[in-house]
């Protein structure tokens, strides 16, 4: 549908004057602080159109699905496609030719998994040097998605959970995990939420792909989710995340003298970054995987 179509019919289905969506809009995000009445006029005629992040913003605020205002044909620049394949498709395991079958397990709640909490205490000490106790993660609302073999040996991760949209920065330490106020997803409903990836890791691929368009699906889903975080812990994830969707760096892990994740010339065990939602979204290269979210995932999972 054209923007300026779509943007009337927003308006209109919520019963609103120009003058009163242009102080909505205003109020509800700060990168509409400089919209007077001659612009959205012109935005409603189709004279002109704002980018697409704002276009998303505009979406995201009155709850509408963003999918049919991305192009899934727009051209993806050749550094930008390259760094995504790299996360997506690096040999992790050189001797492996054939990725094995894997099974995908998602837990709204690990409780009462002792075992599943055990390998992620080993993983964040060995992989992101913090230590973490394997009690931490069935006290705390987080949702994991366990990509596991035929004979139950996890293969990969996606650790995440959902916090209040205000919740501080100095709250997401990850070295204090357990302080950190998640929330469930009854709570999650009439409040404005920020999305954590605490950590994700898989040796396979298609599970990394997977995760991608987890994420992808999450932020195109749950249009009260205002910013996210995540923990980086891969030198391609960052790389990818830098050029594309314009990251801002709020903590560091461990420093080392090499190897790690290299920012501002040093290197570090992690690097934990805040993104905005619509400009994850609006990402040409993700434009050929956010409206399509549930048909990739699907076609992927009976594949596995």
């Amino acid at each position: 549908m054209e923007f300026s179509k779509y943007i009337k019919k927003i308006r209109e289905s919520n019963q609103l004057t120009q003058q009163e969506m242009l102080e909505l809009l205003a109020q509800s995000d700060s990168s509409f602080d400089k919209l007077d009445l001659t612009t959205l006029s012109r935005w409603e005629r189709g004279v002109t159109i704002p980018k697409l992040e704002k276009r998303l913003i505009i979406a995201r605020l009155f709850s509408y699905d963003v999918a049919t205002l991305i192009d899934p044909y727009v051209e993806i620049p050749k550094d930008k496609s390259l760094l995504l394949k790299k996360v997506l498709h690096r040999p992790v395991n050189p001797y492996v030719f054939k990725e094995d079958k894997f099974n995908l397990t998602k837990f709204d709640s690990l409780i009462n998994n002792n075992e599943l909490c055990k390998l992620l205490s080993i993983f964040h000490q060995s992989h992101l040097d913090v230590e973490l106790r394997a009690s931490i993660f069935s006290k705390i609302a987080v949702k994991m998605d366990a990509y596991l073999s035929n004979d139950e040996e996890l293969l990969g991760h996606l650790l995440y959970g959902y916090i209040p949209a205000d919740t501080s920065i100095d709250a997401l330490d990850l070295n204090k995990l357990e302080n950190c106020p998640f929330i469930d997803d009854i709570s999650c409903i009439d409040a404005d939420i920020a999305l954590y990836v605490v950590s994700g890791y898989s040796s396979l691929s298609i599970p990394r792909t997977i995760t991608m368009l987890t994420v992808l699906d999450i932020l195109r889903k749950r249009t009260n989710i205002k910013k996210v975080y995540i923990n980086c812990h891969a030198q391609e994830g960052f790389d990818m995340y830098e050029k594309n969707f314009k990251p801002e760096v709020i903590g560091k892990g461990k420093e080392l003298l090499f190897y790690g994740v290299k920012y501002l010339n040093r290197y570090y065990r992690y690097i934990q970054l805040s993104m905005n939602p619509e400009t994850v979204l609006s990402a040409k290269v993700v434009s050929n995987m956010v409206p399509f979210t549930d048909e990739h995932l699907k076609e992927l999972l009976d594949e596995s």
